[in-house]
C-alpha cells in the first residue's frame, strides 16, 4: 500500500470554516483510477500531546491511499496538471505548489472496525528526522525501537485503536513538492480521555518523551489533533 499525506494551508482570504466547507466537500465526480481513499483532516483547537513537537499550524491534512506509486504519480498528475479536482481547488491555498509525504504504508495497529474509529478521537503526528541520522536510520528507529517501546505502556494497546505510518521517500510525486518531513503517522485512541492518560501518564513522560529526541528533531517535528471526513471510498 502507498500513502500520500498533503498538508494544506488556506488562502488569507478564507477563514478556517470557510475553507473547510469549500476544500471537504462530497467528491461531485468519481476520481482518477488507482485512488482507493481519500479523508480530509481538519485540525482540532487542542494543543499537541506530544513533548517534542509543538502543534502543526496547517489548516487541513488530506490522506490518500493508492496501491502503488505509479497510482498516487498517476493521481497527481491527473488531478493537479489535467484540470482534475485538485486543480479546481488550488484558489484555496496560500501557494501553488502542493506540499506532499509520500511513501509506503505501514499499518501497525489495523482497526477492528469503522464504527470504533467513528468513536474515537486522531492525532497525527509529522515527524523530522534528527540532523545526524540518515532518512533510513530514522525510520529504522522509528519503527523497530520507538514504536514497541510506546506498546509498552501500561495501558497503551487498550487506548489505541488503530497506528498506521507513512514512511516518507527521498524522491517526491511528480508535480508536487516535497514536505519537509520523514514520515507521518495517524492514530486513533478510543476516547479524549484515553488520549490525555496516555500522554499525561508517567510512561509516556519519563520514558517515550525522553526517547523521542535519540531519533527526532522536536524543533521541527509537528503534530495535531483532527477530525475526519472520508471524501472517497473506492
Amino acid at each position: 500500500m502507498y500513502k500520500a499525506v498533503q498538508l494544506l494551508r488556506r488562502n488569507a482570504g478564507l477563514s478556517r470554516a470557510d475553507f473547510k466547507a469549500a476544500w471537504a466537500s462530497p467528491l461531485s465526480s468519481p476520481p482518477p483510477s488507482g485512488l482507493l481513499r481519500h479523508v480530509h483532516n481538519s485540525p482540532l483547537d487542542a494543543a499537541s500531546p506530544i513533548e517534542n513537537a509543538a502543534k502543526a499550524g496547517y489548516d487541513g491534512v488530506d490522506e490518500y491511499w493508492f496501491e502503488d506509486r505509479a497510482d498516487a504519480e498517476s493521481y497527481f498528475a491527473t488531478s493537479l496538471l489535467q484540470g482534475g479536482w485538485l486543480a479546481s481547488k488550488r484558489g484555496l491555498l496560500d501557494a501553488s505548489e502542493v506540499e506532499v509525504i509520500a511513501g509506503p504504508s505501514r499499518k501497525i495497529i489495523e482497526p477492528k472496525s469503522s464504527d470504533c474509529l467513528a468513536a474515537g478521537i486522531k492525532l497525527m503526528i509529522l515527524a523530522r528526522r534528527r540532523a545526524d541520522f540518515t532518512r533510513q536510520q530514522f525510520q529504522d528507529y522509528w519503527t523497530a525501537t520507538h514504536i514497541p517501546l510506546a506498546f509498552g505502556g501500561p495501558h497503551t494497546r487498550e487506548r489505541l485503536l488503530s497506528l498506521e505510518l507513512c514512511l516518507a521517500t527521498d524522491e517526491p510525486i511528480p508535480a508536487t513538492g516535497a514536505a519537509l518531513f520523514d514520515g507521518a503517522s495517524a492514530m486513533f485512541f478510543e476516547s479524549a480521555a484515553a488520549l490525555q492518560a496516555e500522554f499525561d501518564g508517567e510512561y509516556y513522560r519519563t520514558v517515550l518523551a525522553a526517547d523521542e529526541p535519540r531519533f527526532s528533531d522536536g524543533t521541527n517535528s509537528r503534530a495535531l489533533m483532527v477530525e475526519e471526513t472520508t471524501l472517497y471510498v473506492c
